[in-house]
């Protein structure tokens, strides 16, 4: 039973829905009261003790209590085997098609810090409730820095956005070599300096019609919806690859090899000298200085060909990917829809004579065989098989071959095969075979 346990923890915290302390001393109350095992249990609160839970968790050393990260629905569910399976098939034939090779495959993105670190782990006393340590502000403005670099290791030098109106250029003095900087009122990308950020592309990878260029991205809408930089990428010789939505933490290398070494480096180098100079804040000027050192550890040829590896962009590998990462998105994965697109539906589908009445003009009366009576005109008589006597004008009778008076009028009849009383007119006589 606690092997089954064990495989139930594992596979609701692959599906990111993994099970709290709480939950599973509850479900093993409700297990062992199930199979009718003897236990000491709690039996008010409905629940196994924490000394059980201690115990299993040393009898099952693969389990362990872990802290997860909040993940979206969106992220969850949008890593899935269809969108991932596409991307790479797209991938393949953009490099079949254009012969590229890794040095002109290239990948980009954003990223921000500011003026306040994040502290890193220090000694303290056992048992302290609190640990601080000095940061140069309660917040600070974001800084944006467009990095990218292609599979064998060649760095673009950066675009640096700084939170401003007005642009100043001492902020940018120590920026990394080759870096240029331009400012925007939050810091943020926007259409126009992404596409002076693809000029500085252009005059760094020298792309080709004859040899062309691979820029994977993600699809913000600056880098996919700016007809200056399509109209520019089809004329220069650049093929522009868009990741798919809510997986970038997988697929783009940067995200996945880069990011997370210079976060590291940045936060080093400010607490360092945070340390050096106590009492003094981190200013704007001094920003760019920082970023540079960090930049130079992080900037390695092996951080950028393992991130192109790790996503299996270069080499193209879609099973780098195990099948437990889309675990999540089978909780919501839904079958597709069986109709043909393009096809519409009638507006009145037809049902089954045996299930339901046939609709009918206001004019024609319809009848149902499911022995319910269906209302009619007052002017044309309707018959049913049912024999029960239907009422009738004043004209002369006729009847039918079941002994029941059926109402007529003194035209010809007419007959019906279908054991059901069909609807007529008010002129010609209807008679049943039945």
């Amino acid at each position: 039973m606690e092997i089954e346990l064990v495989e139930h923890i594992l596979k609701m915290e692959e599906r990111f829905y993994g099970l709290t302390r709480k939950g599973v001393i509850s479900l093993v109350y409700q297990l062992a009261e199930r199979n009718g095992v003897v236990t000491r249990f709690n039996k008010e609160k409905k629940e196994a003790g924490k000394e059980w839970l201690n115990k299993f968790l040393q009898r099952h050393p693969t389990i362990s209590l872990r802290q997860p990260e909040p993940t979206s629905l969106a992220r969850a569910a949008g890593f899935n085997r269809q969108r991932v399976g596409k991307f790479y098939d797209l991938l393949e034939r953009v490099i079949t098609d254009n012969e590229l090779t890794p040095n002109r495959i290239f990948n980009m993105d954003e990223t921000g810090f500011t003026a306040v670190q994040r502290p890193q782990k220090v000694l303290a006393k056992k048992g302290k409730h609190q640990v601080g340590s000095i940061t140069s502000a309660e917040r600070g403005k974001n800084v944006t820095f467009v990095c990218c670099v292609s599979a064998v290791g060649q760095y673009v030098p950066p675009l640096i956005i700084f939170p401003r109106g007005r642009m100043n250029h001492e902020l940018s003095q120590n920026a990394p070599l080759g870096s240029i900087a331009a400012c925007q009122k939050r810091g943020w990308i926007t259409t126009e300096l992404f596409t002076m950020w693809f000029e500085h592309f252009i005059s760094i990878t020298k792309p080709s019609v004859a040899e062309k260029v691979l820029l994977i991205l993600d699809g913000h809408a600056t880098h996919t919806q700016n007809l200056a930089v399509l109209d520019r990428a089809r004329e220069v010789g650049i093929v522009l690859l868009s990741l798919p939505p809510h997986t970038t933490h997988r697929l783009q290398p940067l995200d996945v090899s880069f990011f997370k070494p210079l976060s590291t480096y940045y936060n080093q180098v400010v607490d360092q000298w945070m340390r050096c100079n106590p009492g003094m804040p981190v200013s704007e000027l001094k920003l760019c200085g920082f970023f540079n050192t960090a930049y130079c550890k992080a900037a390695s040829i092996g951080n950028a060909v393992n991130g192109f590896k790790s996503t299996g962009i270069w080499p193209i590998n879609r099973f780098v990917i195990d099948d437990h990462e889309f675990a999540p998105s089978d909780v919501t994965e839904r079958p597709l829809p069986s109709t043909v697109a393009g096809q519409p539906s009638a507006p009145n589908p037809p049902t089954s004579n045996n299930e339901a009445a046939q609709p009918s003009t206001p004019d024609t009366p319809s009848t149902s065989n499911n022995d319910v009576a269906q209302p009619f005109t007052p002017d044309p008589p309707s018959t049913s098989n049912n024999d029960v006597a239907q009422p009738s004008m004043p004209d002369p009778p006729s009847t039918s071959n079941n002994d029941v008076a059926q109402p007529s009028t003194p035209d010809p009849p007419s007959t019906s095969n279908n054991d059901v009383a069909q609807p007529s007119t008010p002129d010609p006589l209807s008679t049943s075979n039945n």
